[in-house]
């Protein structure tokens, strides 16, 4: 860890913390919160909304949750978070971080572009909901065999969603106001280091991955193949919830921002929304978008109950949604006339 970064040790625990405003060195790189037990901050925060105050000022104040030892939490600043990191997978690209993973030498097709598809994390699973661990909040590994069933040729990047408690949506943030330019900064260096044309590249996320991946593929004019989106954020705020931590950050409803990206960024490319009637929630936003490239993919399945359910039973359609797009590139089209007209000689 960086010798350069101050740390600040209150002596209070956070059980004891009743007041509205905290008393902390808000000019500290670091800050340690007691809670006296095993209990990390994050954990109590959703049990008691003294304690939930106590940690939503941390996260306004830029700081993030990184660690629980010995009965404290740990929290650095945002722009300070490389310096805790023990990966060496990981490449920083303005604020936040990205991985890539080639191609396996099975799925190489010299006859074919070069093609990336780019995820989005997704909300966490249960058992990482409250993790201290960053990257099991904000860099889920969401369909980690994906690649196994993409077309051959096909780069994966995933961007982490570094921001607050288990990121922003890959939206900007009065905090961090340049999180929208870092991933469209991170998509057309990856491109670029590999010679990748923007027809052969397709977004991918689902819940709030598919948040970001609908909204950066109108930034960015992409494909994009995303699985019941989250338009709307009432449920998660009802009463004093703000289960996302994202509360006065981004707006309730979302369908308004996505329509304005769609009016104010010039796009070509189709995108492919995976919804249901079944879960309405989301639904019911996203079929007001007014784009003839935005289409909504239905799907119909009894096992489907609720949001989470539309993903866990879509991937096959996921998948062959995804490789529709990467199989109608011009790219691969020019090249199998090519190796056409070479046969036919």
């Amino acid at each position: 860890m960086s010798k350069a970064v101050k740390s600040n040790d209150p002596s209070m625990t956070i059980s004891q913390t009743d007041t509205t405003e905290l008393n902390f060195d808000w000019e500290a790189d670091k800050i340690v919160v007691k809670t006296g037990s095993e209990t990390n901050l994050l954990q109590l925060a959703r049990r008691d909304p003294h304690i939930k105050s106590a940690y939503q000022q941390l996260l306004s104040k830029d700081y993030i949750f990184y660690m629980h030892s010995l009965g404290k939490s740990y929290f650095i600043r945002r722009a300070l978070i490389k310096t805790i990191w023990k990966r060496t997978d990981l490449v920083q690209y303005g604020d936040t971080f990205y991985t890539v993973t080639p191609v396996a030498p099975n799925k190489v097709n010299q006859l074919a572009p070069l093609r990336l598809c780019v995820i989005f994390s997704s909300m966490p699973g249960p058992k990482e909901y409250y993790s201290p661990n960053v990257a099991e909040r904000m860099f889920v590994q969401n369909y980690p065999s994906l690649a196994k069933h993409l077309v051959k040729n096909t780069l994966i990047l995933r961007i982490m969603d570094l921001n607050r408690n288990f990121g922003t949506y890959y939206m900007n943030t009065e905090n961090y106001p340049t999180f929208e330019d870092d991933v469209q900064g991170i998509i057309l260096q990856v491109m670029a280091d590999h010679d990748i044309d923007a027809d052969d590249v397709v977004l991918y996320g689902g819940s709030k991955g598919g948040s970001g991946a609908l909204y950066h593929s109108i930034l960015g004019n992409y494909h994009a193949v995303v699985v019941d989106p989250i338009f709307s954020q009432t449920n998660y705020w009802q009463g004093d919830h703000d289960v996302h931590f994202t509360q006065g950050y981004l707006p309730e409803k979302l369908l308004a921002t996505y329509q304005a990206a769609l009016t104010a960024y010039p796009n070509t490319r189709e995108k492919t929304i995976i919804g249901t009637p079944q879960v309405r929630v989301n639904y019911d936003e996203y079929l007001k978008l007014d784009s003839p490239l935005v289409h909504i993919y239905h799907v119909f399945d009894d096992h489907i109950q609720k949001h989470p359910d539309v993903s866990a039973n879509s991937t096959i359609e996921q998948v062959t949604l995804m490789n529709q797009y990467l199989l109608s590139s011009p790219n691969l089209l020019k090249l199998q006339a090519a190796e056409d007209q070479r046969f036919m000689k």
